[in-house]
């Protein structure tokens, strides 16, 4: 799994909370780390969990370079984001959670994405 986001609390709190359910977790703190690494991760992830808002490249334009790589549109995002778009739907995405996210969505969207 990878997660995507500049937060570092979230990252811990989010990684914990999956290593703890066996999940084993990569983290980035924005798309293009994000993007580096899963051009190098084998085996790729089964689920990436993105948030929106990030600086170097955020999570619509990591979106938007998702969708030029076909081994990665096949990878299932999970978006965790505090705003509120729903356009977010057009970029292919598996699941939209808005922050806070609780421990029983993340646990159910990572099951059901995975």
């Amino acid at each position: 799994m990878l997660l995507v986001d500049d937060d570092v609390d979230v990252r811990e709190s989010v990684s914990q909370a999956l290593e703890d359910l066996d999940y084993p977790i990569v983290t980035a703190a924005n798309g293009r780390e994000a993007l580096n690494l899963l051009r190098e991760l084998l085996p790729a992830p089964r689920v990436i969990l993105l948030d929106l808002m990030m600086p170097v490249m955020n999570g619509w334009q990591f979106l938007e370079e998702r969708q030029k790589d076909a081994a990665l549109v096949a990878i299932p995002v999970v978006v965790m984001t505090a705003t509120a778009d729903e356009s977010v739907w057009a970029m292919h995405v598996s699941r939209l959670l808005r922050k806070p996210v609780s421990y029983a969505q993340l646990v159910d969207a990572v099951k059901q994405a995975s």
